[in-house]
């Protein structure tokens, strides 16, 4: 019988990455673009190689623990112990919803969700329901989706491409608040003052209806922040 808890772990992360390329397929087919499946900015296609790595053994080791016991590339035994399976069952629930709230942050984002950062490209920008909290909510719960997935498939080498993922998510968005500071001005930066990379700040509210800035009113001058570029990890 399949390891139920990594069971759950895997069909979430297949899950997960499964809507982010029917997303990139919906963007290429509305705009006769690639999604921004390949960075245009340099900063970030030097990392896009070492985060599709660590994404492509965030999918197979779980995969692997579901039958695999016992096993370097598997679920070691210590793991189906009476002790530690409870911890696994809580990790993979604790998965579950951060899947559930990633969901809720694309459907926020609409058509203004992108993969990575696209300089020139038209958009609107969000700043309601999670974003109005903190500035990266979709890397923040995809870095705790991962943290979940290494506790509930302890596997060792799934451990290294958590590291990975986790090292590069920080950079991901430093890369995208340096955009966005520069796209923006003094309007981000008091966007970001008062909400947190990855956790809420004290001061921070939630924003009842959205604010959306469109192009032209960049161009005039009246300019709102926002985390829009943000990627789905």
């Amino acid at each position: 019988m399949p390891d139920l808890p990594a069971t759950l772990i895997a069909t979430l992360v297949c899950s997960y990455w499964a809507i982010v390329l029917l997303k990139l397929a919906v963007v290429r087919w509305r705009q006769h673009k690639t999604g921004a499946l390949v960075p245009r900015l340099s900063t970030e296609r030097r990392i896009w190689p070492v985060w599709i790595a660590a994404i492509v053994a965030w999918h197979a080791f779980p995969l692997f623990a579901t039958i695999h016991w016992g096993t370097w590339y598997g679920l070691p035994n210590w793991a189906l112990s009476r002790g530690v399976v409870p911890v696994r069952w809580g990790a993979a629930l604790v998965g579950l919803g951060c899947f559930a709230a990633t969901v809720h942050c694309w459907i926020v984002m609409g058509r203004n969700w992108s993969v990575a950062v696209l300089p020139g490209q038209t958009k609107q920008l969000v700043t309601n329901g999670p974003f109005a909290l903190v500035r990266h909510p979709i890397y923040a719960l995809s870095i705790l989706l991962m943290l979940c997935s290494v506790v509930a498939v302890p596997n060792l080498l799934l451990a290294v491409a958590a590291a990975v993922h986790i090292t590069l998510m920080r950079r991901k968005a430093q890369i995208e608040e340096q955009f966005l500071a520069g796209e923006f001005g003094t309007a981000w930066q008091t966007y970001a003052a008062r909400t947190g990379r990855f956790f809420p700040r004290r001061t921070a509210t939630i924003v009842a209806r959205p604010h959306l800035l469109n192009h032209a009113q960049r161009t005039s001058g009246s300019r709102s922040p926002s985390p829009t570029g943000r990627s789905a990890d």
